[in-house]
């Protein structure tokens, strides 16, 4: 679902079901055999072969977007929020942004990404808690 408000708020929702994704059983199976490999080779080799190391692996998430044009009337700016947000663990991902194209074919943007979870959740097992990303984009 999309919708864009009279102030330029874009704001987008989606619910994501996959069928053939992981249950929390299987994934704790996974998050055991990451405790007890020995070698990073034999966990991204399993991890691979058994699809765990897909973007989103489990069966259900809920992603929210919103996005804002010129905030404060700053020109040629844009900021954003975005909440992915795993229903079977119930660990969450969320990102703020900003971003800036005031020069001509240059878009310089930065977000940071946060996740958070309970201890055998999907994005609590993530190698850092925490992400900050700095882009410049030139277009021609």
């Amino acid at each position: 679902m999309r919708y864009l408000t009279e102030t330029d708020t874009t704001w987008i929702v989606e619910w994501l079901h996959q069928s053939h994704g992981y249950s929390e059983m299987e994934m704790q199976s996974f998050f055991d055999f990451l405790a007890s490999s020995a070698t990073p080779s034999a966990v991204r080799e399993q991890g691979q072969q058994a699809g765990y190391l897909r973007p989103n692996p489990m069966r259900n998430y809920f992603y929210l977007r919103a996005t804002q044009k010129e905030p404060l009337d700053w020109l040629y700016t844009s900021a954003g929020l975005t909440l992915i947000a795993n229903l079977d663990d119930n660990s969450i991902l969320l990102i703020p942004e900003f971003s800036y194209t005031g020069i001509e074919n240059i878009e310089l943007r930065t977000r940071f990404s946060l996740w958070h979870g309970n201890s055998d959740s999907e994005y609590e097992e993530k190698i850092s808690t925490a992400k900050w990303e700095v882009r410049a984009r030139y277009f021609f």
